[in-house]
């Protein structure tokens, strides 16, 4: 007895042998030509084939490949009617299909044709004969060449098939997609096939390494300030985390959407609808960017009364927040457009462009506070060249991308069926963000009203425990991109794998990163301040974050398996009440009766436990909904 699920929308694949009799007996012998056999493995998947070069069946297959919609399109061709051909003498190989007409007595009399089938089959074969080289390429059934891939060379060959049959293997490899994919060094991740672990961390660890670094990049700022302003800018920088996080974090949230709906559309082979999702993607961007910074210049003043910046640091807090709004447009295309590249499971391309803008980053950070003598604009300044490097990049690596997201200029436009299904899974995680900014400036205020000290520890501690934070985020990303390719293409049961191990790798690395946080808390603290009122208030903070980030880690896997499988609403939800409404609770009642930062800092893990154990029933049932066990592996 074996148990199989639905594959690749219609294709049964194996899950698993229930009776595991071990008595199966591998035959040795093909039975079409009774060549010898060979059990190949590939990535974990095992294939049972024949080594006979010659073998009937795997002539057939070749000719019903080459005749199959997708390649020359040639109609009235089963893989009966391929076997009359052969017999008669009619077909020995590919180029013989064009030359039916010299067998036109013998193809009439075969079973089942007649005049009429020999006319429509030749006129078929005459219609394929005026085809594409992406077409052709894909005909001959290369190893490795699919549909995409053969589109990929043909535009890169100027849809020339002379220019196709002259590259050789360097040219090959030149072409992005296409070369590092036959040498098995490809950026891209075949997220549906083969074996999980190896591919997810190959996913997340670069897309970790990119938000730390960004993190790191920003956490410069908040250093050279430091060290080098005083403790005033430093809290003046630190303070205003929360409300840039709030604004931006929609569009943020919008951006998995279209990680999701990218993916989803790549699972599922539309092509068209890929390359309309990315031009979507990044005129939201443009335009998202262009809306945040009016916002963000008209909300600056108002904004940081609520937060109750205390007066001595607001003119500073003020100058920095208005020139960092004037960034947003670079921000959110660096968001959205690593987005579109996490949807192919490329995630190192968006890391190398951020190490570019952010070595920059620092550099002229140092530069402006040390040689110009600026103050907090000057690391606001160079914050928005990095960022105009980082996007810049990733756009110029778009345009040239030879795969199913290159980016067109003059395509960059809205496309209305893109954008809603890239707002239905986007802005409840939008939301979602943004429920987390709003608890945060709730508790960012009342780090406020403890004084600069307790701002400064708070802001240095962040720039430390956030790092855990996106380790966790980037494997809920990892979780988003496989759940949503593999959903698309109907392969449930390698859904509920994609969950059981992203959510393993994710605790394993949480716990061990946060524990070596713990260990070096002073010396990592010390680094943006070494005042000891300080360095006391940021270890408080460490202890109570790193000690319970994997309560943190599960609201982060619960909540991105469900927007993988296109249910974005209810984490969003569940969100709002058990992150927001917790938290806020907790400030305007325990903490109001005793203001210490220890108080304050319970409410993260209190909000986390609660959060968590919501989202764990809503994705068990919605799971149990559109991932029947049945088809489980």
């Amino acid at each position: 007895t074996i148990q199989v699920y639905k594959a690749n929308m219609i294709i049964p694949q194996l899950a698993g042998n229930l009776t595991r009799s071990g008595n199966m007996q591998i035959p040795e012998a093909c039975p079409v030509c009774g060549g010898s056999t060979l059990v190949r493995d590939e990535e974990g998947t095992k294939t049972l084939i024949c080594t006979n070069p010659d073998c009937l069946a795997k002539h057939v297959k070749r000719f019903e490949h080459f005749v199959s919609r997708d390649a020359m399109n040639i109609e009235g061709l089963s893989e009966s009617g391929l076997l009359k051909l052969i017999g008669i003498g009619a077909v020995s190989d590919l180029a013989d299909l064009f030359r039916l007409e010299e067998h036109k007595s013998a193809i009439i009399e075969m079973e089942g044709f007649g005049a009429k089938s020999y006319d429509n089959l030749i006129e078929s074969a005459r219609k394929a004969s005026h085809t594409t080289a992406a077409r052709l390429l894909y005909g001959l059934g290369v190893p490795g060449i699919g549909v995409a891939t053969s589109n990929i060379i043909s535009r890169a060959c100027r849809n020339k098939w002379s220019d196709i049959e002259s590259l050789d293997e360097e040219t090959l490899k030149e072409i992005d997609n296409v070369g590092p994919v036959m040498a098995g060094e490809k950026r891209t991740i075949d997220m549906l096939n083969g074996t999980l672990w190896n591919k997810i961390l190959l996913f997340a660890l670069p897309l970790a390494a990119t938000s730390m670094l960004q993190q790191l990049f920003n956490a410069a700022d908040v250093a050279v300030v430091g060290q080098f302003v005083g403790k005033h800018a430093m809290a003046a920088v630190g303070s205003n985390a929360p409300l840039i996080s709030l604004i931006v974090n929609l569009f943020v949230g919008i951006s998995v959407g279209a990680n999701v709906i990218i993916a989803r559309f790549t699972g599922q082979k539309r092509y068209d609808s890929v390359s309309d999702a990315v031009h979507t993607s990044i005129m939201i961007a443009a335009l998202g960017g262009l809306l945040l910074t009016g916002i963000g210049e008209l909300v600056t003043v108002p904004a940081l009364h609520l937060l109750s910046v205390p007066e001595e640091v607001f003119s500073l807090a003020k100058l920095y927040l208005r020139i960092y709004f004037l960034g947003m447009p670079f921000i959110l295309l660096y968001n959205f457009q690593s987005a579109i590249f996490r949807s192919q499971g490329d995630t190192r391309t968006p890391l190398i462009c951020l190490i570019k803008g952010g070595i920059t980053n620092v550099g002229l950070n140092l530069f402006f506070v040390l040689v110009m003598g600026m103050k907090v604009e000057g690391v606001a300044i160079a914050t928005i060249t990095a960022n105009i490097i980082s996007s810049g990049l990733l756009f110029y690596f778009l345009t040239h991308h030879n795969g199913i997201i290159r980016v067109t200029p003059k395509k960059i436009k809205i496309h209305g069926y893109a954008l809603k299904s890239i707002a239905q899974i986007g802005i409840p995680s939008g939301i979602q963000g943004m429920v987390f900014s709003i608890s945060n400036i709730v508790l960012q205020s009342a780090v406020n009203s403890l004084g600069p000290d307790v701002m400064a520890g708070t802001s240095a501690s962040f720039n430390i425990d956030i790092l855990v934070f996106f380790l966790v985020n980037a494997f809920g990303q990892a979780c988003v991109s496989f759940m949503s390719q593999n959903y698309g293409a109907g392969n449930y049961g390698r859904c509920r794998r994609v969950f059981k191990v992203t959510y393993g790798l994710q605790i394993l690395f949480t716990i061990a990163v946060s524990g070596l946080i713990l260990l070096l808390a002073r010396p990592l603290l010390s680094i943006f301040n070494s005042d000891p009122a300080v360095l006391d208030v940021g270890v408080i903070r460490l202890t109570f974050i790193m000690t319970t980030e994997v309560l943190n880690a599960s609201v982060e896997m619960f909540s991105s398996a469900m927007r993988g499988l296109g249910h974005s609403m209810k984490p969003a939800v569940i969100s709002m009440i058990g992150i927001c409404g917790v938290r806020i609770a907790w400030v305007y009642t325990a903490f109001a009766s005793h203001k210490t930062i220890g108080w304050l800092m319970v409410a993260y893990p209190l909000s986390w436990a609660v959060t968590a154990a919501v989202l764990a029933a809503a994705y068990y049932f919605t799971a149990k909904k559109v991932l029947p066990m049945g088809q489980d592996s």
